[in-house]
């Protein structure tokens, strides 16, 4: 991956296991807040497991630290067989199944494993921090963002990080206040000025904001779940016919998030309407008309409420992609 280097040992038994180590895992790039991260990351992992049926990796061992074997922090984790959403999704050449129902047979299976972490509530948005597998507690987020030294050389971008904490949040309208708020304008920007402005006022209406103090003092405290911090297709492992899901990889920067955006938002090779870039004829056969991805979301959010049921989240399911 681009953050990430892992390695798949097999033994001459034929078990397998795969070690991810982060690329910034050497000591002069390595900070206490990457330990932190690791850590969450393992035991958010043995959580999901502990608790719910979703396909994850179970974790073997883990280590934040250099005083190991390897020298170097890691993960090591079960192998999950497989190929990816993608390779079955866009295959070079049809199988034995028509692609529609390889395609539908995956949607389906996907539902049927993100259902499972509807069980998994939580009272703030954040990172997990473990003192007890069993009863972890949402706290701030460490994360990195560009540096904004103009004096920095070219070759540091993407490279070069400047440590960063983001609080919990207790409420969906803070945390989107607080994303607006984190992008910088540049001068004459107006699109993005008008973008924010347009923002803040749906931020300030219903349901984020209460009309009345009657509401207000009537308003339950929200709920928030665990969502996979890269919901795409080359972390989601399948079988050839779609028919089951392998295992969902890659968990750096798990963390809960808004139910909107939560474990019944859609994939998200299926949300992007609109593509800036797109060349025809050069990516047609990795791009899909409006049509198709309205014709993918719905039998997503159908099989998300055939899977989760009547009274859970699906019905932000097919609007989760805006």
């Amino acid at each position: 991956g681009s953050y990430h280097k892992v390695w798949i040992l097999e033994h001459f038994n034929g078990e397998k296991v795969a070690i991810k180590v982060p690329a910034i895992g050497h000591a002069a790039r390595w900070m206490p807040v990457d330990a932190e991260n690791l850590r969450s990351e393992a035991l958010t992992m043995d959580y999901i497991r502990l608790k719910t049926k979703f396909p994850v990796p179970k974790v073997l061992d883990f280590d934040t630290t250099f005083n190991n074997p390897i020298g170097c922090p890691y993960i090591m984790m079960e192998f999950v067989e497989g190929i990816s959403a993608y390779d079955a999704w866009f295959p070079e050449e049809e199988g034995d199944l028509p692609l529609e129902e390889v395609r539908e047979n995956i949607l389906t299976s996907l539902a049927g494993a993100m259902a499972e972490l509807r069980y998994l509530e939580f009272d703030k948005i954040g990172m997990l921090h473990f003192d007890d597998l069993h009863n972890p507690i949402v706290g701030d987020v460490h994360t990195f963002v560009e540096s904004e030294d103009k004096s920095r050389r070219p070759e540091d971008d993407g490279i070069a990080r400047v440590q960063a904490t983001i609080p919990t949040f207790m409420t969906t309208k803070e945390y989107y206040k607080a994303e607006l708020e984190s992008e910088s304008l540049r001068p004459g920007d107006w699109r993005s000025a008008v973008t924010r402005k347009v923002c803040n006022l749906a931020l300030d209406g219903k349901p984020f904001t209460p009309a009345t103090p009657a509401e207000a003092t009537d308003q339950q405290p929200e709920k928030f779940w665990l969502m996979h911090p890269d919901f795409n297709y080359q972390n989601i492992m399948v079988t050839p016919d779609g028919k089951q899901i392998t295992g969902i990889i890659d968990w750096d920067g798990v963390q809960t998030v808004p139910r909107c955006v939560g474990y019944a938002a859609v994939p998200i090779w299926l949300r992007q309407d609109w593509q800036s870039d797109y060349v025809w004829p050069d990516n047609h056969l990795e791009t899909h008309s409006v049509d198709e991805l309205e014709k993918y979301r719905k039998i997503y959010a159908q099989a998300m409420r055939d899977a989760a049921g009547e009274n859970s989240d699906w019905k932000y399911t097919e609007n989760s992609a805006v």
